[in-house]
């Protein structure tokens, strides 16, 4: 599963010029997440773990896609994402609730963050999708770029 973050706040950048980036997160295909009735509810849920841990969720029962994009979104970011995506909608919802954030790519994504293609203003959706798809096969372990 493919998973794109808007973050404003990147923490393992040189150079940095102020722009935005997308986070990109690959999430094993065997990974699970629950989809619920509603995804505020699970949100809430997987929050209370979070709570509950004092070194951070490592394991939550079938949520296991959550775990690793938070887990990875820990790693790259000292905020929270300004916007997620995903190519599985109703994991791209529960992203959505869980980090209280807009779901959806912003419309001028390649003119305003840094992305695969490259700076703002750097190509194309169609052009960082196909270089992310090109370097991310599937593989059985989570992978996190910015």
């Amino acid at each position: 599963m493919h998973v794109e973050l808007g973050n404003t706040a990147p923490t393992t950048v040189s150079g940095d010029d102020g722009a935005p980036r997308v986070t990109y997160v690959n999430v094993p295909e065997e990974y699970t997440y629950a989809e619920a009735d509603s995804a505020e509810e699970l949100a809430g849920e997987a929050l209370q773990h979070l709570a509950r841990s004092a070194g951070g969720v490592t394991h939550m029962p079938d949520q296991e896609a959550l775990v690793a994009v938070n887990a990875a979104w820990q790693t790259q970011s000292a905020g929270k994402p300004a916007w997620v995506w995903a190519d599985s909608e109703p994991f791209a919802v529960l992203l959505g609730k869980f980090f209280d954030c807009p779901v959806g790519r912003p419309d001028d994504v390649e003119q305003t963050h840094h992305t695969y293609a490259g700076a703002p203003g750097t190509g194309s959706s169609a052009e960082a999708d196909a270089v992310y798809s090109a370097q991310n096969e599937p593989s059985s372990d989570s992978e996190t770029t910015t």
